[in-house]
């Protein structure tokens, strides 16, 4: 037991773990479920793992690169409390479009001029999980917002 709670306490002094990620991690070093349940539930109690911590950090840190969509369903396979998730992205003030258009413009600067380059652009924006309609929307635009 003592060396599982000094693996546990080892991992969150780097980060904040959901639930199952730790218990995933624990399974590797034991195979008794029971004494881990236990070891983790006991951290819950005393505040150093806490499940609705865990998904504001890491929607904060992914939120500058990714859509909401793709940041909450590798929380779903993260973490198993969904109705967590959902609540706390609803009262998140994230502007995707916002975002997105911050990506592309690091990332590319300027308006794809064939189809070629449109197409990879909007590739780019989809491989971070921005919908379709978001991505048309930037590289349709024809305001000189970018500049």
């Amino acid at each position: 037991m003592n060396d599982l709670k000094s693996k546990v306490l080892y991992y969150l002094a780097k980060r904040d773990y959901s639930y199952k990620e730790l218990l995933q991690k624990l399974q590797k070093h034991s195979q008794n479920i029971k004494e881990i349940t236990n070891l983790l539930d006991e951290c819950v109690q005393k505040g150093w793992l806490c499940e609705e911590r865990y998904i504001i950090n890491y929607i904060q840190s992914k939120s500058k690169k990714y859509s909401l969509l793709k940041i909450k369903n590798e929380l779903q396979q993260k973490t198993n409390n969904t109705q967590l998730i959902e609540e706390i992205l609803a009262k998140s003030q994230i502007d995707e479009y916002q975002i997105a258009l911050s990506i592309w413009q690091k990332k590319f600067k300027v308006i794809a001029v064939d189809a070629k380059d449109r197409a990879k652009q909007a590739r780019f924006l989809q491989s971070r999980g921005f919908s379709l309609s978001t991505i048309k929307k930037i590289l349709n635009n024809t305001d000189n917002e970018y500049e």
